[in-house]
């Protein structure tokens, strides 16, 4: 390490004493490092910094709009929960309900694509009242989603259903037909906000807009309507049909804008 350390010092001072050898000779060739030897150029390194002299103005700005719709849809989560000892017997129960559900639910004018599965599962169950889990059977679980488009419909669908055997997982969601016009309604609101936002911030401020430098859409469009959940008691201690009032949904829409300024 030391001998390669002197090979480098020495070769650092030979390249300085040739340097100053040739500048004083007017650039004259060194004999010393050989015909037409001159000294590397050091590259001209880049500028920092705003160039023009002049700091950017921004103004950052966050909107928040919403629109309210009556909903025209439902969402209907419609099951039933059949435990056997053997998992064939729960499986063919389930079924056989499930099937006799859609049936009815077809005759009561539910058009075929408006009815698809949304979960089907099976699962051991056990009896933990010893020291050791006893496998008591299977627990098999079908749950169908089906859409309604008739909101006042909605709980006579899911009696219906509750008489052809389901016992679980019921739940409605109200939606609309006309969710991207609504978001689109929303989202524009939403955005002259902003721009009222940023020229009252401008007033108070002395300065002035003079250009957008981003827009960011933070909102989905989700709508604010919570689902709700209903058991088999529900639907039995009612009179008539499940009474399901849509109400209103609110369609919501968020953004973040960035503003140029200038001062006056």
């Amino acid at each position: 390490m030391k001998r390669k350390a002197i090979l480098i010092l020495m070769t650092v001072l030979m390249l300085m004493v040739g340097a100053a050898y040739a500048q004083e000779n007017n650039g004259m060739p060194n004999a010393m490092f050989g015909q037409g030897f001159s000294m590397p150029q050091m590259p001209q390194m880049p500028s920092f910094g705003n160039t023009s002299g002049q700091a950017e103005v921004t103004l950052c700005i966050n909107a928040d709009g919403e629109v309210r719709v009556k909903p025209d849809l439902v969402n209907l989560s419609i099951g039933v929960a059949i435990e056997k000892p053997v998992v064939s017997e729960a499986q063919t129960e389930a079924s056989t309900i499930i099937g006799a559900t859609i049936d009815a639910l077809r005759s009561a004018g539910v058009a075929e694509e408006d009815i698809s599965t949304g979960n089907f599962s099976v699962s051991p169950t056990y009896d933990y009242s010893q020291d050791n889990a006893r496998l008591t059977g299977y627990r098999v679980l079908h749950e169908i989603n089906v859409v309604c488009r008739k909101t006042e419909d909605a709980g006579k669908l899911i009696d219906l259903a509750i008489g052809c055997g389901c016992n679980n997982g019921f739940s409605i969601e109200f939606a609309s037909s006309q969710q991207n016009e609504a978001y689109d309604a929303a989202l524009k609101a939403t955005i002259l906000r902003a721009h009222e936002k940023a020229r009252t911030a401008c007033e108070a401020s002395g300065c002035e807009v003079i250009g957008i430098k981003s827009i960011t859409e933070n909102g989905s469009g989700e709508h604010g309507y919570v689902p709700v959940r209903y058991t088999v008691k529900d639907s039995e201690s009612a009179k008539g049909s499940m009474p399901i009032m849509n109400g209103e949904m609110t369609v919501h829409a968020s953004v973040e804008i960035v503003y140029l300024l200038k001062t006056k």
